[in-house]
């Protein structure tokens, strides 16, 4: 019972950095072995990935700030933006999709 409260009350709190000891390519690659490799239903391999990086990961958190900056309270802003310019510091983002054409196929 221990364990499972400590899961249930576990957070994560990290900054992102710009430093990794990885190359782009290198990244990518491990990405891609890990997607291609995990375990899905029925073995369909559903999953897909997008790893953005350089201008492209600064645009999508870009679009992130200015599509929540319309939905959020001016009041509450302020915390939301930190988060997200905290994301934004990194190296790169991953986008995680299923394609539900081949979930649907398997239905």
């Amino acid at each position: 019972m221990e364990y499972l409260s400590a899961i249930k009350a576990r957070r994560s709190c990290y900054s992102l950095g710009n430093m990794p000891t990885l190359s782009k390519e290198g990244i990518s690659h491990i990405i891609s072995d890990c997607v291609l490799h995990a375990p899905s239903a029925f073995n369909c391999q559903s999953a897909r990935v997008l790893v953005l990086f350089s201008n492209a990961h600064y645009k999508f958190w870009q679009i992130v700030m200015n599509t929540l900056r319309a939905k959020i309270s001016e009041s509450a802003f302020p915390a939301t933006e930190d988060k997200i310019k905290g994301f934004s510091a990194s190296k790169g983002t991953i986008l995680f999709f299923n394609d539900d054409d081949i979930t649907k196929d398997l239905q």
